[in-house]
């Protein structure tokens, strides 16, 4: 009777606790909020569903069906500001982020971060998100435009929030390892003028190459009708290429230093068409770079030991100043 009870008043305490800490959490500047949550005690289980992250100064939010972290070390939950999960799964959230309108940006500071003492550091053995939906948005006039958006499968082991004395780390963040699945990716650049489209991405620490599929890049116009949206000589692209592969992708780098450092990369299979409409007048500023301008432009520090292309086709033409229109 004595265990029963002493059982029962374990279970109902973990669930109070439980049910405590993750209602209305501060998830750095996103405020948790869930409709339901259950808690098992022999389990050392939490699921919560149809949850929802947002910010108080913009759209941005992310909403979760489903997630359950299990295997969770009761005493570091219950008595210590820890948290360490064996496994924490969520499932099929969708993540919408908006793109920032300086022009309507107010000169008021942000109010300051909430102080809620010390901050909680989180021990993850294994995060699992699998069938993430990320959308990145532009608030337009009538409706929000979609940027860019893709499907993610994601998998990181070993997340530790306060320090990581092995694997990848910066500052109070680390991991050992991460996997990254994407697919049916698109992006909307130069205002709405070319899409860049890819079939499927993938990327693994252990093996760090990273692997991009049917990529292609062109424009929503037709080749002639590209300059009467921009008024000035434009050049206009359909390419489409098979695979991308960067080889011995440094993640370490990226990281700390936030530099792209890779070996060896091939591209495969390039069927590329270009063309300028010399019809229209030239732009004040040159749309187009030399490759060698192009590399210097990026604004991250770049490095990559060689390039092999195998199989190109390239065809490029123009309407001359003196052609018929």
């Amino acid at each position: 009777m004595v265990i029963i009870l002493l059982t029962l008043a374990g279970s109902f305490l973990f669930s109070y606790l439980a049910k405590k800490k993750i209602k209305g959490a501060q998830i750095g500047n996103f405020q948790l909020e869930s409709k339901k949550i259950n808690t098992n005690l022999f389990r050392r289980q939490i699921r919560f569903s149809n949850a929802k992250l947002t910010t108080e100064n913009s759209r941005n939010n992310i909403v979760i069906p489903e997630a359950r972290l299990s295997g969770i070390k009761l005493l570091h939950l219950i008595f210590s500001n820890e948290m360490e999960v064996k496994k924490f799964k969520i499932s099929g959230p969708t993540i919408n982020f908006y793109k920032k309108d300086e022009s309507k940006s107010s000169a008021t500071p942000p109010s300051a971060a909430r102080n809620t003492g010390k901050k909680r550091v989180v021990l993850i053995h294994h995060l699992e998100i699998p069938k993430l939906q990320f959308h990145f948005l532009d608030e337009g006039k009538n409706k929000p435009d979609t940027v860019f958006s893709t499907l993610l499968d994601f998998n990181i082991w070993e997340l530790n929030t306060d320090s990581a004395s092995h694997g990848y780390s910066k500052k109070k963040f680390g991991f050992s390892r991460a996997k990254l699945f994407a697919e049916k990716g698109s992006f909307k650049t130069s205002n709405g003028l070319f899409n860049l489209h890819f079939d499927k991405m993938g990327f693994d620490t252990e093996a760090p190459n990273l692997i991009i599929s049917r990529l292609e890049f062109n424009s929503p116009y037709g080749k002639y009708e590209l300059g009467q949206q921009t008024g000035v000589e434009t050049n206009w692209y359909d390419i489409s290429i098979d695979s991308i592969q960067l080889n011995n992708f440094d993640v370490a780098a990226l990281i700390k230093d936030t530099a792209i450092i890779f070996g060896n990369s091939s591209i495969k299979n390039i069927d590329a068409e270009i063309f300028r409409d010399k019809h229209l007048p030239f732009p004040d500023k040159k749309d187009t770079k030399l490759p060698s301008a192009m590399m210097k432009s990026i604004p991250l520090p770049f490095h990559n030991d060689s390039l092999i292309i195998e199989n190109a086709n390239i065809k490029y033409e123009e309407r001359g100043e003196k052609a018929e229109k």
